[in-house]
């Protein structure tokens, strides 16, 4: 199993990319979300335990299945 920060870390880039591959700044997603871009940044650094609701959000806001982001983040974690 994988420490929580490496988890945490794995949560973080997966979002970033995400974002990024949407051409989305923080702060756009952060508005979508209704969170702080401070809040994103600490998410997507790895250095924010998230809830699995905010997750949710976030995930959501991003146009993306929070089922299929779980699924291929865990795929991520075990190789």
């Amino acid at each position: 199993m994988q420490s929580d920060a490496k988890i945490l870390e794995r949560i973080g880039e997966s979002l970033k990319a995400l974002r990024r591959s949407q051409n989305l700044t923080q702060q756009k997603l952060s508005e979508r979300c209704r969170v702080h871009r401070k809040f994103i940044s600490m998410v997507e650094r790895g250095q924010h335990n998230v809830s699995v609701l905010t997750l949710c959000q976030i995930i959501h806001a991003l146009g993306k299945d929070f089922t299929t982001f779980i699924c291929d983040l865990e795929k991520e974690l075990q190789s």
